[in-house]
């Protein structure tokens, strides 16, 4: 029993897909002429959706933790980048440094597997900075400062991993977001990046 008539249809409209979603994902059925699902790669209705591999699902490479400066003191400078890099068969050249977000104030390095294993699935190498804090008594410009000093850091080692140093860009969210879109807008010459992804930037 259902309280409403709309909880009654979405009951039944997750049963009937329940029902069609395996055929459909085996033989790319048809309702009423038209596909029951569409092509993830093309985005046509011409085949069912492509089923993952065992090479979507293998864990990235062990991610590297390094100071952002290696030669200052730690207990002053605590900011350092975490790099995972895809197999080196899948690299597309790109890579993305990921700025997170936390008001500058803390910052959030929670559940970063998720967006580095979808950028892993697209080639694409990620660092993650963890930029220097208000709260550890490094205002700004130290956020943008450490920015600036990834994307050297980046570009510098880019060839080696093969890598394209006109192929980095940042991922911003939130407070990161801010930095990101400044970085992107301010950086020229060899800091120059080649793309932005703007998370709800504040």
């Amino acid at each position: 029993q259902f309280s409403s008539p709309s909880m009654a249809w979405y009951a039944r409209s997750m049963w009937g897909a329940a029902r069609w979603m395996p055929a459909c994902a085996a033989a790319g059925a048809v309702a009423f002429g038209k596909p029951l699902c569409r092509n993830l790669d093309t985005g046509t209705d011409s085949k069912p959706p492509r089923i993952l591999t065992a090479a979507d699902r293998l864990p990235p490479p062990s991610p590297l933790h390094r100071p952002l400066r290696p030669q200052s003191d730690p207990r002053v400078d605590q900011a350092f980048t975490i790099r995972s890099l895809p197999p080196a068969d899948r690299r597309s050249g790109a890579a993305v440094i990921i700025l997170p977000g936390g008001n500058y104030n803390n910052i959030s390095l929670r559940n970063m597997h998720r967006p580095i294993q979808w950028l892993h699935s697209m080639g694409i190498a990620v660092y993650v900075l963890r930029y220097r804090l208000r709260s550890e008594m490094h205002y700004w410009p130290a956020q943008i400062e450490d920015t600036e000093e990834a994307v050297r850091l980046v570009k510098a080692e880019a060839a080696s991993l093969g890598l394209d140093p006109d192929k980095i860009g940042v991922w911003g969210s939130s407070a990161g977001g801010h930095a990101a879109s400044l970085a992107s807008s301010t950086f020229t010459g060899q800091l120059k990046l080649a793309f932005q992804i703007l998370v709800y930037p504040t």
